[in-house]
């Protein structure tokens, strides 16, 4: 009897255990989801005061968003990587998933730890956010290889 009691019990945490894991992992795709929207918006509000990218139409540098790219020292990793990045974005179909891809890469990229430091140096002192310069690289990386593609 004790037996048959433990062995339900065991049961019952397995199950609930297995409901708690994927509703767990549901909130965690929905925070997922949520926080590249808070991002996005992050972005556009501080890209209103800096006017780094073009407000209406395809996304593109303003004159003050190339000045930037060149000053942080991106563009030249952009363009001695330029190779391996578009490697990664080498399955895109069309131009405006290719920029949702080169958008997400970008978001994510880790940088060697030198040019890390440098690119969150120049952010702080320029007054602009790395989420910001990241998306300012991005996009020239998108349109730089859109041509090329």
């Amino acid at each position: 009897m004790n037996w048959e009691l433990f062995a339900t019990a065991i049961a019952l945490l397995l199950a609930v255990a297995y409901y708690a894991d994927s509703r767990l992992r549901r909130l965690q795709a929905s925070i997922d989801c949520q926080t590249g929207v808070l991002r996005e918006l992050n972005i556009r509000a501080e890209n209103a005061g800096k006017k780094l990218l073009a407000a209406t139409g395809p996304a593109r540098l303003t004159p003050a968003g190339q000045r930037l790219l060149a000053r942080s020292g991106l563009k030249a990793y952009i363009d001695s990587h330029q190779a391996e990045l578009l490697a990664q974005c080498d399955s895109c179909r069309d131009s405006y998933e290719f920029r949702d891809c080169v958008f997400r890469l970008f978001a994510g990229l880790t940088f060697d730890d030198l040019l890390a430091r440098d690119l969150k140096e120049f952010a702080f002192t320029d007054g602009v956010s790395t989420d910001l310069l990241r998306r300012v690289g991005a996009v020239y990386f998108s349109e730089f290889s859109e041509v090329s593609r």
